[in-house]
């Protein structure tokens, strides 16, 4: 496309005026000269994508302009006009890459097409060299997978940038936001000898302007006078740098900086691009890497305050229960003494103490679940046995709201291969539950049948219901359905959470079926007993 910069340097002025303006009229930005001299001054003015040079010229060849020119402006390439060639001229141009020869006398259709043609093919120069930048961002991705490590990390992607632009030092540092601070995070090549951990002021040198402003920067000749590259001095003079923000969402999080010494060629625009998409891979790549130590970190702590917890709640019910099972003693020798106004009064006592008791059975349930402390001890247990004996424990507070307590558990109903004293608090928590939340008058029903060699117990309510979105989370410790709350029952949120655990230990499964003022079922399965079969003789 038109708009590219074109310097033509020509001594004759008739062919230097024909090629500005016939160039000119196809939109270049075109500057005349007319010595190689003044070539060259002109260039390290202004950046120009070409150059148009006669070979013979007073004082300084056209081969002689574009190599200094390429010394200080490597992305700059360049067209030689000649009346002659020889082979020497020839082997010299292509060293110094030039890219086309045209003959004296030209016109200015063929000067067109000449220039058309290098122009295009430094586009297609500069869009592999977008395609290579490609393969070191691929080969930090796949370093990325492999690892979370923050410092293995940096260490790679700054060996990357030093060997993909054949650069002789190459640092990367980090952004301390809170102290301001731009702190070396890991170098490669000559200034691997710097040790991390060496701090610059964000607000001060090439670095913290590139931190500060977003911006990449190149930099070309002595670097002496800046302190953020002091380290880069031992070979002053001539040398260039690139200086490259690592930007993520929109925020700095730290720079790279690359350098090559004097007597090295200076970066290319090429360089300066696979750098850039580097970068950016890089920046996002540490981002994800400082985000997941953060999560892990914060995953160990919260493993040590659960661990605390743990450890809290088994010490605080084994310290309770000894002085409860003191007040429960003389309180129930107090009520076998007392007249019947003390003992309404005891009874009070014992019913709080109670339910103190199962609050301290469920915390010491569940951390036994949590911790893997809990063990089966399975044996043949009959289901209707295991409901009676939960009902016993809880027909008063069934009497006490008028409730009809049903069981319907078929004669035949094969035993269950379950823990006794693990099924018992299934049974107290789900039927103790049904009594809860259903109104005075209502109904319980238990039910027991066999399925796929499974047993299936339900314990249905015609109490208040849970709402459909509820459902999944009321086995979640801790969780109580709003309605409960506002009535006002007892206990943690912690008797369905324990109620799951242990159906699942014996490797069942449990549900909940309800409609808001239908009432519940809740359904857990346990593994059927079979008698062992006897040997034959």
């Amino acid at each position: 496309m038109a708009g590219e910069r074109i310097l033509v340097a020509d001594d004759e002025r008739d062919v230097l005026d024909v090629a500005v303006r016939a160039l000119s009229l196809e939109g270049y930005q075109v500057t005349g000269v007319s010595s190689g001299l003044a070539a060259v001054e002109e260039a390290q003015q202004q950046h120009y994508d070409l150059l148009i040079a006669d070979v013979k010229m007073p004082g300084i060849s056209g081969l002689r302009a574009y190599r200094l020119i390429k010394s200080f402006s490597p992305d700059t390439i360049g067209l030689i006009i000649t009346g002659f060639g020889t082979l020497e001229m020839a082997i010299e141009a292509l060293r110094l890459g030039v890219n086309a020869f045209i003959l004296k006398p030209f016109g200015p259709d063929e000067l067109k097409a000449a220039v058309a043609r290098a122009l295009e093919a430094r586009r297609l120069a500069r869009e592999n060299a977008r395609l290579r930048a490609l393969l070191p961002v691929h080969e930090l991705t796949r370093a990325l997978v492999a690892t979370t490590d923050l410092d293995s990390l940096v260490s790679q992607v700054v060996e990357l940038a030093a060997r993909e632009t054949s650069a002789s030092r190459c640092s990367l540092f980090l952004l301390d936001e809170p102290r301001q601070e731009l702190r070396l995070a890991a170098t490669y090549g000559e200034a691997a000898h710097s040790r991390p951990g060496i701090a610059l002021r964000a607000d001060q040198g090439i670095a913290g302007w590139v931190a500060r402003s977003g911006e990449p920067l190149s930099v070309y000749g002595a670097l002496s006078s800046d302190a953020s590259l002091a380290r880069f001095t031992e070979h002053p003079g001539g040398s260039s740098a690139v200086l490259l923000p690592l930007l993520t969402k929109g925020r700095t999080i730290g720079v790279l900086e690359i350098l090559k010494d004097a007597g090295s060629p200076p970066f290319t625009d090429a360089d300066t691009e696979l750098l850039s998409i580097l970068a950016a891979g890089a920046a996002v790549a540490i981002e994800n890497a400082r985000l997941f130590t953060d999560l892990q970190r914060a995953y160990e702590r919260l493993a040590d305050l659960d661990h605390r917890k743990s450890e809290f709640i088994s010490l605080a019910a084994h310290e309770l229960r000894s002085p409860l099972a003191s007040v429960i003693t003389y309180a129930s020798l107090i009520e076998d003494g007392a007249d019947e106004a003390t003992r309404a009064h005891v009874r009070v006592i014992l019913d709080s103490a109670a339910r103190l008791q199962r609050l301290l059975d469920d915390m010491l349930n569940l951390r036994s679940l949590d911790t893997g402390a809990a063990t089966l001890r399975p044996e043949p247990v009959a289901i209707a046995e295991a409901v009676d004996d939960a009902l016993r424990d809880l027909s008063h507070l069934a009497r006490a709201k008028r409730h009809t307590i049903e069981t319907r558990l078929p004669p035949e109903l094969p035993r269950a291969f379950a823990d006794r004293e693990k099924l018992r608090i299934i049974l107290l928590n789900l039927i103790s539950n049904a009594i809860k939340f259903t109104p005075d008058g209502g109904t319980i029903t238990i039910e027991g049948a066999t399925q796929d060699e499974e047993l299936v117990v339900s314990v249905r309510d015609t109490g208040i219901g849970i709402p459909q979105e509820e459902q999944e989370r009321i086995f979640e410790r801790f969780y109580q359905v709003a309605d409960s709350l506002r009535r006002e029952q007892a206990g943690l949120g912690l008797g369905l959470s324990i109620v799951r655990g242990m159906v699942e230990l014996h490797g069942g499964r449990i549900w909940v079926e309800s409609r808001v003022g239908e009432g519940s079922t809740f359904t857990f399965t346990l593994p059927e007993w079979h008698p062992p079969v006897p040997a034959h003789a």
